[in-house]
């Protein structure tokens, strides 16, 4: 995100949540298409082409393994979070240790 400020204004970025462009489809690419200047998208409901596929993992993380990755991310999610706008606050690796 830095480099793209490098090099583009903040005016001509938006920065979008992929959960939002699942949660509330129409709201984003409303959001898109008015960023864009665009006619606005038709809405042909929600559709999920690449949906994960179910998996079985030998283990979880632990509440210890998931502490370590949110100590070593916290300043950058928090910068991340300042500089693009986005409320980052469900994600896992942002919130504050329980």
């Amino acid at each position: 995100m830095h480099r793209a400020l490098a090099h583009f204004p903040r005016e001509q970025l938006l920065f979008l949540r992929s959960e939002d462009l699942r949660d509330d489809h129409v709201a984003t690419l409303a959001r898109i298409s008015t960023f864009a200047g665009l006619a606005p998208f038709p809405d042909i409901g929600s559709k999920r082409e690449h949906p994960r596929p179910a998996a079985s993992f030998p283990s979880m993380p632990t509440d210890d393994d998931r502490a370590l990755i949110a100590d070593l991310v916290r300043d950058d999610l928090r910068d991340f979070a300042a500089v693009t706008g986005l409320d980052i606050s469900s994600w896992p690796t942002i919130r504050e240790p329980t």
